[in-house]
């Protein structure tokens, strides 16, 4: 019976997904069509600028117009091979760039073989290139190009948040792990797709499936090509062998995008390893233990950025210290307890950033949370933030006291965010895993999807990092940071310092976020 429900219902499904695929051709142009021309540009307008500054700038030249003209020339091809081994690199393909990590390595990459060029083609035209010149460039050619690939990823994420440049696809699997992947889809819009519908077992979609049913396994082809969609996401569990092999050789002969799930979560893509067996597809799981070492090797590098920081810190931290006793009335560091490592309290210290009565005005604001579920709170533009606390938000300069956390090991760079006590109390069992690790300032959550409304991705993050912690992982996170926190001042800057800032619902009623 629940069959023939879903059968007779099929027409009107496939129409209204074929509804939301015609809207999304008709809003916004294909993703990689759209977006791949302007990142090309904005990489070139980098690999221009950065050299041409460099060599300009650091050289003493005969004349102004000698100096102009062999700085265009270094900058110019330095460009043209910068481009040509990104291009090479597939840094253009969203497949590789989409993936942090992969692009920071791939950078390096690109900023050594254009630092090359510039240096053979600065040699011949008389350029004087000494080792340590040669060395910052190189270092600033690649800031400059994490700088404004952080950019472009924040704008991408925030547009594709608001629904633009989205790739319509369709799950095939109608089973369990097909309804996680929904999930993840639906609640990561920045991720770039949208869900048009599912294809699988009806029995399975017509239990309270939350995308519309387009159709079994052996119309999935027709069912693809009727809704207009050329890619797919594959529950790899919802099908047999014999029919996934079937399934998946159908849909690439006729030119499908697939993309197959590995059936696990919350694992690594780095403890992956491809070992065929008997010549069919296999992975390695490597064990995920992080040797004495590596904690050893996360605590001088804690140690050594708090201290080679804190001159500049200190001088940051007075000035702003200075702003807020002459902007509001109160005190100026603001304290709180936090849940540590082992489930230890601890105090954790900000700049204060909004009014001092801002707990009597909770109960007005509580009705305007913008989180979806969980015991976060979120309110992009809070009253209750003073002038001077926008400005620190928006540069994350209110967070710089607990650098003294890091310095005395209740906190670390990198971790999840230490809740509250009262937060702790809606943890489950395995989010109290989240404990076995120290807190950190910032955290994969936080350059993920900081903005993401949902209590479900700021878990699924938290236990990411937890299950696969490495100092590998923490560098890659602190650049991301880096990137971040120089996007959000320039966005929160231009806004008048109403950068978003997700906080607790918890602090919240404390009076200060």
């Amino acid at each position: 019976m629940t069959v023939d429900v879903v059968d007779t219902t099929m027409g009107a499904t496939t129409a209204l997904a074929a509804g939301i695929a015609e809207q999304a051709d008709v809003r916004r142009p294909k993703p990689e069509r759209a977006l791949r021309p302007l990142l090309v540009f904005l990489d070139a307008a980098t690999l221009f600028g950065g050299w041409f500054t460099a060599v300009f700038v650091a050289h003493r030249w005969p004349t102004p117009l000698w100096a102009g003209a062999s700085s265009l020339t270094v900058a110019a091809c330095a460009t043209v091979a910068g481009i040509a081994t990104a291009a090479l690199s597939r840094l253009y393909r969203a497949r590789v760039c989409s993936v942090r990590t992969v692009e920071v390595g791939l950078l390096v990459r690109v900023t050594v073989v254009s630092a090359v060029v510039a240096g053979l083609v600065g040699s011949s035209v008389g350029v004087g290139w000494s080792t340590d010149f040669f060395i910052v460039s190189m270092i600033w050619l690649f800031m400059l190009l994490n700088v404004e690939r952080g950019m472009f990823a924040y704008w991408v994420r925030s547009s594709r948040g608001r629904g633009r440049f989205a790739r319509p696809i369709v799950i095939v699997g109608a089973n369990d792990e097909g309804r996680e992947l929904y999930h993840l889809l639906a609640t990561e819009p920045e991720l770039g797709y949208q869900v048009v519908g599912v294809i699988g077992d009806p029995a399975d979609a017509a239990v309270d499936w939350p995308a519309p049913w387009l159709g079994d396994g052996a119309s999935a082809v027709d069912a693809l090509r009727a809704n207009g969609v050329t890619g797919c996401v594959m529950a790899v569990s919802a099908f047999t062998m014999v029919e996934r092999t079937a399934l998946l050789n159908d849909l690439l002969d006729n030119d499908i995008h697939v993309q197959v799930s590995s059936g696990i979560a919350r694992v690594d893509h780095h403890r992956l390893r491809a070992v065929p067996l008997g010549r069919e597809p296999a992975f390695y799981l490597e064990r995920n233990d992080p040797s004495p070492w590596q904690r050893i090797i996360k605590r001088m590098l804690d140690l050594s950025i708090v201290i080679a920081c804190a001159p500049v810190m200190l001088l940051v931290v007075s000035v702003a210290a200075i702003a807020i006793k002459l902007d509001s009335r109160g005190s100026i560091i603001y304290r709180q307890t936090r849940i540590g490592r082992g489930g230890r309290p601890f105090t954790m210290y900000k700049l204060r950033t909004m009014v001092t009565a801002a707990d009597q005005q909770l109960a007005e604001l509580a009705q305007q949370n913008e989180r979806t579920d969980g015991p976060l709170f979120k309110l992009e533009s809070d009253p209750r933030v003073t002038r001077v606390g926008r400005l620190l938000r928006a540069t994350s300069i209110d967070e710089l006291p607990q650098l003294w956390c890091v310095l005395v090991g209740t906190m670390s760079l990198v971790g999840p965010r230490p809740p509250l006590a009262e937060e702790v109390a809606h943890f489950d069992t395995e989010l109290r895993t989240r404990f076995d690790v120290t807190p950190g300032i910032t955290g994969l959550w936080q350059v993920e999807a900081r903005d993401n409304p949902s209590f479900r991705v700021y878990r699924r993050y938290d236990l990411f990092y937890v299950e696969n912690w490495s100092v590998r992982l923490d560098f890659a996170i602190l650049i991301r940071t880096f990137e971040s926190v120089v996007t959000r001042a320039f966005v929160g800057l231009r806004r008048g310092g109403d950068a978003e800032e997700p906080t607790d619902v918890v602090a919240a009623a404390t009076g200060e976020l």
